[in-house]
């Protein structure tokens, strides 16, 4: 059983203070690119600084943390690498996709239940349902993803293309609550984006990580409305440079006295899956993104 509590990255280099990434990056071509992100991008590197350190300071020394961040950066480069150079269409076939834990999802669907599948920005995350679809043919046409745009738009444009290529529908992610609520009762697939900062009334403030996070409370009323499954499902790059698509064991609600004590339960419960699924790989979460911003509208779920 792997050990979720460590990163699996190779955290044992001292990096150096001026440019960890000499220590941290394999050779190979993302190298130049991932040095290219590292000083383009100051701003961002701080956050991720700053977040790695909230998140694992009591797991990694600070000369760890230091490293973990330079791989992030490299990881990131193989990801822009695996979307543009390869356009993805040859991602299979070149690198090798593998799945886990598909079972408890593949048996939700069969019985004719809709699933809410609560995605991470983790592992090259963009092409991972287009590879699942790859094994799963006869689910081609009942797969639904919300989404941002990416930038620039070019980018956007050619990973929308692949998706809808692939068969799989792209929502905005504002304003589709009735339209996802339908495709769950009419027993599809929903690919909800769940790891990053809920603005406003839309967030529930629960624990990830250790500290107060403002988290999409959509899952767990979508999951009250419907009575769907959810699961957790994420992707991370092996050395080896193959890619793993790991599905978690399938959750069902646990009502409390209360619908938001429900909402609040259940989203936590999200979190802490999360967490075990981040940690097999830590370097390659999105840690650029500003995930614990205060939001004062959001209910709380914690003091």
């Amino acid at each position: 059983m792997t050990d979720v509590t460590r990163p699996s990255v190779d955290l044992g280099a001292t990096a150096s203070s001026r440019e960890p990434w000499r220590r941290a990056l394999p050779e190979g071509p993302a190298t130049f690119l991932g040095k290219a992100l590292w000083l383009a991008l100051p701003g961002r590197r701080r956050i991720a600084a700053q977040n790695i350190e909230r998140a694992l300071s009591s797991r990694l020394s600070r000369d760890q943390q230091a490293t973990m961040l330079a791989a992030h950066f490299d990881h990131l480069a193989r990801v822009l690498i695996e979307l543009i150079v390869s356009r993805l269409s040859p991602w299979r076939v070149s690198t090798g996709v593998r799945i886990e834990g598909l079972e408890g999802a593949k048996r939700e669907f069969d019985r004719g239940k809709g699933i809410l599948l609560l995605g991470l920005h983790a592992g090259n995350w963009e092409a991972a349902p287009r590879a699942v679809l790859d094994f799963m043919p006869q689910y081609r046409g009942r797969v639904v993803v919300i989404r941002r745009p990416l930038y620039p738009a070019l980018l956007n444009a050619l990973v929308r293309r692949r998706f809808e290529k692939a068969g799989i529908r792209v929502l905005p992610e504002r304003g589709c609550a009735t339209e996802l609520m339908r495709h769950l009762r009419d027993g599809n697939i929903v690919l909800y984006p769940f790891d990053q900062h809920a603005a406003g009334r839309e967030g529930v403030v629960v624990p990830f990580f250790g500290s107060p996070a403002s988290t999409f409370r959509a899952p767990a009323v979508l999951a009250q409305a419907t009575g769907c499954p959810v699961v957790v499902v994420a992707t991370r790059r092996e050395p080896d440079g193959s890619h793993v698509v790991r599905f978690a064991e399938p959750s069902h609600l646990r009502p409390e006295p209360t619908r938001e004590a429900t909402t609040v339960a259940a989203t936590a419960a999200y979190n802490r899956t999360l967490e075990k699924l981040i940690m097999l790989r830590p370097e390659q979460w999105f840690w650029l993104h500003r995930r614990w911003k205060p939001n004062p509208r959001a209910a709380g779920g914690m003091s």
